[in-house]
């Protein structure tokens, strides 16, 4: 019984020290770079009889992406772990949609073209250490992006531009960017990351003013487009 009861106590003991190790062996400040792919999607719709009759048309691309982050990280109970993280991304997503479907008369075109480059994000990080040297994460955020839409009225036929041939407008939103993801540690200071982000879309409308002739009535071409990001990154970090 003496036995049964000292191999219980070194049981629990190893594992108390296994729980503890796990809480506080991956906490401080840390910092660290990634690179991955970048999807890009836009939903796009026109109108060129302003009658509110949308055409559709859809893109999608996937770009090189890559970045900075730092954060700070503490122990909770045993193997939890809660943190705040900054991050930077540079993806140079540009894309062209040519749409040339008029169906009101003679032939207009419309070159729409989506850029979008920088983004920035903070995120409350929510992780659960199955080792002392690995966490798997859960990440809440926020990210900050300029994404720009132009549009060029081409006139073909007898089609007659009013106004501005090229509009261009420049969003810039802070949406939510959720992210699940996982840290392994080689040593002490330092780990590796594979991370997935989803960036919720935004929104945006250009109205420009157009003639089928030069003694039309001026119509209204509508063009909308719902952009979104997701990201796949691996990265490498520095535990201070």
């Amino acid at each position: 019984m003496k036995k049964i009861i000292l191999s219980a106590a070194a049981l629990f003991l190893g594992t108390a020290i296994h729980a503890e190790s796990c809480a506080t062996s991956v906490q401080g400040f840390y910092a660290g770079v990634n690179a991955g792919l970048q999807q890009s999607t836009g939903q796009l719709k026109w109108d060129f009889t302003g009658t509110q009759t949308f055409q559709k048309s859809s893109i999608g691309k996937k770009t090189f992406t890559g970045g900075l982050f730092a954060g700070y990280q503490m122990g909770v109970g045993s193997c939890m772990i809660v943190g705040g993280e900054v991050y930077g991304n540079f993806a140079n997503y540009n894309e062209t949609i040519i749409d040339d479907i008029d169906v009101s008369g003679p032939t207009n075109t419309w070159a729409d073209k989506l850029q979008s480059k920088l983004n920035f994000g903070a995120k409350v990080r929510l992780g659960y250490t199955m080792s002392p040297r690995s966490i798997l994460f859960l990440g809440l955020g926020a990210e900050y992006s300029s994404t720009t839409l132009k549009v060029e009225h081409v006139a073909h036929g007898t089609g007659v531009t009013v106004g501005e041939a090229v509009v261009k407008k420049t969003r810039k939103s802070i949406n939510f960017a959720p992210s699940v993801g996982v840290d392994m540690f080689t040593n002490d200071q330092i780990f590796v990351r594979a991370e997935y982000t989803y960036v919720f879309p935004i929104n945006m409308t250009i109205e420009q003013p157009f003639k089928t002739t030069a003694a039309a009535a001026t119509k209204t071409s509508s063009h909308k487009v719902r952009f979104n990001n997701s990201r796949f990154t691996l990265g490498v970090g520095y535990k201070f």
